[in-house]
């Protein structure tokens, strides 16, 4: 069975996703001498819709070219078969 399947699975690893993302953001706004809220803030638009399935369909694109050339990271060839 796939963790991931079950929604309230899926809405706690995005709310520790987020809450994560927040803090570090905040916490590097702060060492900046900027207010937290505006690194939160800014960690909101990272993880908003837009920037974030943008991401992820880069990833998705990227995982169909590699599948597809079947490229090997070892050898660092493409294989022809």
């Amino acid at each position: 069975m796939n963790t991931f399947s079950h929604p309230i699975a899926v809405f706690i690893f995005q709310l520790i996703i987020i809450l994560v993302t927040v803090r570090i953001c905040g916490a590097l706004f702060k060492k900046l001498r900027q207010p937290a809220v505006i690194g939160e803030m800014i960690a909101g638009i990272l993880l908003g819709p837009s920037v974030l399935a943008t991401m992820c369909n880069i990833g998705n694109i990227a995982y169909e070219l590699n599948r597809e050339l079947q490229w090997n990271p070892s050898k660092e060839t493409f294989n022809d078969e």
